[in-house]
Parts: C-alpha cells; sequence; structure tokens
C-alpha cells in the first residue's frame, strides 16, 4: 500500500469517502437494530398489559400535555388604539386568530404612519403631464452644470488648438510652386 506522499490527492480523497461511507452503513446499522429492540419491547410490553388498561407511562404523559384551550379572545378590531395584544401572541392561541390581531395591530394609527422615506409605497403611476413650459424650465434646471461645464470645456479646447496652431506655423512662409520645382530649375529646362 502507498503511503500519503506517494498516494496523491485523489487517492487520499477516494480512501476519505469510503471510510465515511463506512461510518454511515455502521450507524444505520446501529439504529436498525435499536429499532427493532425497541418494537420487540413495545410488543412484549403490549402482550402483557389487558386491552381495557392503560400503563401509568400513557396517563403521565396525557396529563404533561395539556390540550391547547384559547381562553375567550376579543374580537381583534375592536381592541381600543394603544391596547394590548399580549393575550393573541401565546402559544395556545390559533395561528389565524393571532394574524388577524396582527393584521388589526398594524392597522392602528401608531404602526400604520407613512413618514415620507418609503418611496415604494406611493403611487407614481398617475402622474400628471407636464406643460411645454414647465418640461423647459425643468430641463435648464437639471442640465445647467451639464451645459456650463461643457461650453467651458469647449472654450477651453478651442485656446488650446489656437495656441498650439500658432506654435507649429512657420513666421515667412516660402511660396513653393505647385509642381515642386523652384524657379531656376525652371529656367534650366527650358533652356535645355
Amino acid at each position: 500500500m502507498m503511503t500519503d506522499s506517494t498516494q496523491g490527492f485523489l487517492g487520499r480523497w477516494q480512501a476519505r469517502r469510503e471510510a465515511v461511507a463506512a461510518e454511515e452503513a455502521t450507524e444505520l446499522q446501529n439504529e436498525l437494530i435499536a429499532r427493532e429492540q425497541a418494537d420487540e419491547a413495545a410488543a412484549t410490553l403490549a402482550q402483557e398489559i389487558p386491552a381495557g388498561e392503560t400503563s401509568a407511562e400513557e396517563t403521565a404523559a396525557a396529563e404533561a400535555e395539556p390540550e391547547p384551550v384559547a381562553e375567550s379572545l376579543p374580537d381583534p378590531d375592536s381592541i381600543e388604539v394603544g391596547g394590548s395584544f399580549a393575550r393573541f401572541m401565546s402559544n395556545d392561541v390559533d395561528p389565524l386568530t393571532r394574524t388577524a390581531a396582527l393584521r388589526a395591530l398594524w392597522k392602528q394609527p401608531q404602526y400604520n404612519h407613512i413618514d415620507g422615506l418609503i418611496e415604494y409605497a406611493l403611487d407614481y403611476s398617475n402622474q400628471p403631464k407636464l406643460s411645454a413650459d414647465a418640461s423647459l424650465e425643468l430641463a435648464k434646471k437639471v442640465f445647467r452644470h451639464v451645459v456650463e461645464s461643457a461650453t467651458e470645456e469647449v472654450e477651453t479646447e478651442v485656446t488650446a488648438v489656437a495656441v498650439a496652431s500658432e506654435d507649429n506655423l512657420p513666421e515667412v512662409i516660402e511660396e513653393v510652386p505647385q509642381n515642386g520645382q523652384s524657379e531656376g530649375e525652371q529656367a534650366q529646362d527650358l533652356i535645355a
């Protein structure tokens, strides 16, 4: 058998998977044995107790778990503003009754107050149409900074181009004929 250093990562990983599978199989086998023993014990106990009698364990279990009895609760909508809803929050209250009480609680004015910070609660689907004058005024206010910065950028670009073009132009412009020959060369070509 190879050692861990020569076995490699995948070999160590496969060995670990096999070990985990073996552990799970032994745990499952132990659980099955425990269930079989419990079933056998229950069957022998049921045979020993006559049908009309109940065991002391069953009687104690029935007494320990009282059935949830909901006390007479008022209508949640009839509770005055600021009243207590604590009776509706106990564990023995029906979930539907508890939900109705919570809905009534959130309908009360101290909890149902819109503070202006929840934009998603307002209805923006029915907005009035803006007139042309109002739209123009709004556009001027919104895009005022964009127009100012754009004009400043254009002005700086124009001045930069003007300065750069003045630096590149020669002081005296020499006249060169179109065909690229100077006047002396043209005269010699005519004589020859």
